[in-house]
């Protein structure tokens, strides 16, 4: 994003914040209403088949990584940056269930002619489709396709195992319900990425 569009942005945000704290908001809750305000916008901007200035890759990274987070972050009792983690992690998944597989594939195939499948694995892979599509060329579609599915087991089993230590028998389900969405965009985004590999990866 040009810097330009940075600042106009970061301005809007000052402007939107300051107003929201003169009508008496709580400032606790401006890091949810930033979270939910940004995952409507990228829902948008993938429901018209744009990136919105953010890969899908940056999205399930995110997804993960939030869950993972908001697990740690329990252990040392800090229960609103909890709920602001999961709930980027809801938000999030539901804003890239709105894309279009197609855009997946191309963005996968974007990363793919940037690519050297035959080079060993780096650390600057990591931060793109580089690094998947590495386990696509070793070890097939398939496997790698339930490495990223197994990266989702985890990350949503461990948030699912957190929460449920914190709540009774009687609000378990509710609690747990909207988890759902994280693992449905995990199921999701695998079979779309499966078969983007499959197009794009000779052999794959």
């Amino acid at each position: 994003m040009p810097i330009r569009q940075v600042l106009v942005v970061a301005f809007a945000a000052g402007i939107v914040i300051f107003f929201l704290v003169r009508a008496g908001v709580d400032l606790a809750r401006i890091p949810v209403l930033v979270v939910l305000s940004f995952a409507v916008y990228l829902g948008w901007s993938y429901y018209r088949g744009r990136s919105g200035h953010v890969p899908l890759y940056a999205v399930s990274t995110t997804v993960a990584g939030a869950l993972v987070g908001g697990v740690i972050v329990q252990a040392f009792r800090l229960g609103g940056a909890v709920e602001v983690l999961n709930l980027a992690a809801i938000a999030f998944s539901v804003a890239a269930l709105a894309s279009h597989p197609r855009l997946w594939e191309e963005q996968i195939g974007a990363d793919l002619q940037r690519t050297h499948l035959y080079q060993r694995l780096r650390l600057a892979d990591v931060w793109s489709w580089q690094a998947w599509l590495k386990l696509v060329d070793r070890f097939g579609a398939g496997g790698a396709a339930l490495a990223y599915a197994g990266v989702f087991v985890v990350a949503v089993g461990a948030a699912a195992l957190s929460l449920s230590s914190t709540v009774s028998r009687s609000e378990l389900a509710v609690t747990l319900l909207p988890l759902g969405l994280p693992a449905l965009f995990g199921i999701l985004s695998t079979l779309w990425i499966y078969r983007g590999a499959r197009r794009l990866v000779p052999d794959a």
